[in-house]
């Protein structure tokens, strides 16, 4: 016996369907930054304020944060361009846990701001982290995150000009004076 509300509900699904398709429901890319600066004056421009965020962190959290990463640059396939990252620093303290993130925001947020990156809410990160990140007009972005339990870090991305391997990264020169 045929069962005329089940060939018309299955209808009504793939008309939905189709329909959802056609309409561009489909969400926007995020926006993305065309590179506007040199691996060198990304280096000028985002070393030192990398710095001065690791110090202004370490005075937040009376522990000293360290290098663990050296300045790198690689190729990213989904921005299509060579990106520069900062040095990655770790800290001791537990962003929420040994220290608020309320104060973490509060020892970052003037140099930020001053380099012209905008604070953005707290973030839920993948595996388990949380964190907040700030971003540029150039694409330069700024990400602290923490992890119950393991070491605080934070680093810097920024898309660049030129060229570079497409492979894996290529650690930069420190510059010179």
């Amino acid at each position: 016996m045929p069962r005329p509300y089940a060939a018309k509900a299955a209808a009504l699904a793939v008309a939905v369907a189709v329909l959802g398709a056609c309409t561009g429901d489909e969400p926007e890319p995020p926006p993305r930054a065309e590179p506007t600066v040199a691996v060198d004056q990304a280096q000028r421009t985002y070393g030192p304020l990398v710095t001065e965020m690791a110090a202004a962190l370490a005075e937040a959290t009376g522990r000293p944060g360290r290098g663990v990463r050296p300045e790198v640059i690689y190729y990213d396939a989904e921005f299509e361009s060579c990106t520069y990252a900062s040095s990655r620093f770790e800290f001791a303290s537990v962003f929420g846990e040994d220290v608020s993130w309320d104060d973490v925001r509060a020892a970052t947020e003037q140099a930020l701001a001053e380099s012209g990156f905008e604070l953005t809410g707290q973030l839920d990160i993948p595996g388990g982290n949380n964190g907040f990140d700030a971003v540029a007009d150039d694409g330069a972005r700024v990400e602290v995150r923490s992890k119950l339990g393991t070491p605080s870090t934070f680093d810097m991305v920024a898309p660049v000009l030129g060229t570079c391997r497409t492979e894996g990264n290529e650690t930069l020169p420190p510059l010179g004076g």
